[in-house]
């Protein structure tokens, strides 16, 4: 695949869904140089369309990303079956007795996200809230789950995840999300609200994160100074 048609698919994951207008606009190529790799994609199953309707004027198409186009994006299943079955491994009689297979399977989850913490938690010493967030999105980008940061409001921030290593189990059980979530909240020592998950039918998950008045919004900020 050349370079403009990733560029393509990566717009399209980041806004979800766009019209070729929206991808000529932002990546200065023509209509129909866009239409052309819009058509490749289609043929490779990587993108579809579906239909808008206007007020006046023919029909729209909105192209988002399939499924096998998502797929297409780093995962680390083999990954995550490997530190899942050490986890289970380390169960022992007092961590499973009385509990039920859900249960059990959450906290294994959770000792993965704490692995996790403990890999990258010096990254965090010394350093301030603004550089501990800066420094939890360049770890969830080198675990490949693809982070946007931007304002969700004065003085809180959203962390969306754009890629998820792990899409295909996550979809069917958001257990999984205790591991990026674990690894936000233990990173930056506060509390972390999960505002959409892929279980739940979200195209991706997000989580919203107060900030110290230090590095909050001014008025006419937009996007955090962090990124």
């Amino acid at each position: 695949m050349d370079g403009t048609r990733p560029q393509i698919l990566h717009f399209v994951l980041r806004h979800s869904s766009a019209t070729v207008e929206d991808i000529a606009t932002a990546l200065h190529l023509a209509p129909a140089t866009v239409r052309r790799h819009l058509d490749i994609l289609q043929r490779d199953n990587l993108v579809a369309y579906r239909e808008v309707r206007r007020k006046t004027g023919r029909p729209e198409h909105v192209f988002y990303l399939t499924e096998n186009g998502l797929d297409r994006l780093p995962k680390s299943y083999d990954n995550l079956l490997s530190m899942l079955l050490d986890e289970i491994k380390a169960l022992n009689v007092q961590d499973i007795e009385g509990r039920d297979g859900r249960s059990v399977l959450q906290t294994a989850l959770q000792r993965i996200g704490q692995r996790l913490v403990e890999r990258h938690e010096s990254k965090m010493t010394d350093k301030s809230f603004q550089e501990q967030l800066v420094g939890v999105v360049d770890i969830l980008r080198g675990e490949d789950f693809y982070p946007e940061l931007d304002w969700a409001g004065p003085g809180r921030v959203r962390i969306r995840l754009l890629n998820c290593p792990f899409r295909c189990v996550a979809q069917g059980n958001n257990a999984v999300c205790c591991i990026d979530k674990a690894l936000i909240t233990n990173l930056l020592n506060t509390e972390v609200d999960r505002e959409n998950c892929l279980a739940d039918g979200s195209p991706s998950c997000s989580y919203v994160i107060a900030v110290k008045p230090s590095i909050a919004p001014r008025p006419a900020d937009s996007t955090p100074a962090m990124v």
